[in-house]
C-alpha cells in the first residue's frame, strides 16, 4: 500500500519536475523525490509532494482547519 498524498491535478507535469502523465502512474517512492515547488517560484525548489498525514498533522500545529474533498 502506498501512502495517499494531497495532489491538486490528475496528471503530475505541471506542477512538479516530472514527466507528464497520469498521477495513478506514478509510484509514490517517484513522487515523493520530485520537486513540486520550483514551477511556482524558485524560493519553493525542492518542496516535496505532502502525504495527507503530513498535511493534517501541519494542520493541527498551525491551528487550522481543512476542507478535504
Amino acid at each position: 500500500d502506498q501512502p495517499v498524498v494531497v495532489f491538486h491535478d490528475d496528471t503530475v507535469g505541471r506542477t512538479t519536475n516530472l514527466r507528464n502523465r497520469p498521477l495513478t502512474e506514478v509510484g509514490f517512492a517517484e513522487l515523493r523525490a520530485a520537486d513540486a515547488g520550483k514551477w511556482y517560484s524558485y524560493s519553493f525548489e525542492n518542496e516535496r509532494v505532502p502525504t495527507l498525514v503530513e498535511s493534517i498533522q501541519l494542520a493541527d500545529k498551525l491551528g487550522l482547519g481543512l476542507n478535504i474533498e
